[in-house]
């Protein structure tokens, strides 16, 4: 009916949450937070490593314009996304997530994706 074809519309998860965060979460924050209540997370984050998904680096510090908080929202999806795609859909062909042996791995990366998750459900203010 509008003249579009199918074809030419993509909608990916990637691609929608990429387009939360860059509507919705302010990168300062999520930095502040994480300094604030983890020792070490902006290091771990700007250069940690994941033994069962290849995910990008965020380095927090190169925030100081809109082109690189954009660039850090991107990244910060793809992050997200790749350690969710690890953890469902692991297969024995690849690198995996191993329940138990990836459990501490796996629980560095809560913190962002729960600081992420409540700037997208509770507005700032009524946050703690």
């Amino acid at each position: 009916m509008l003249n579009v074809n199918r074809n030419e519309i993509k909608f990916t998860e990637l691609k929608a949450l990429q387009s939360l965060l860059e509507d919705r979460v302010d990168v300062d924050d999520i930095r502040a937070d994480l300094a604030h209540h983890l020792d070490g997370a902006l290091d771990y984050f700007s250069t940690g490593y994941l033994p069962f998904a290849e995910v990008p680096h965020l380095d927090f510090a190169k925030t100081q314009n809109a082109a690189g908080q954009t660039e850090l929202k991107t990244l910060l999806a793809k992050r997200i996304y790749r350690v969710r795609c690890a953890i469902t859909h692991s297969k024995a062909s690849s690198t995996r997530y191993s329940p138990y042996t990836d459990d501490l791995y796996l629980g560095r990366e809560v913190p962002l994706v729960r600081l992420a998750a409540e700037q997208l459900l509770i507005p700032s203010d009524h946050r703690l």
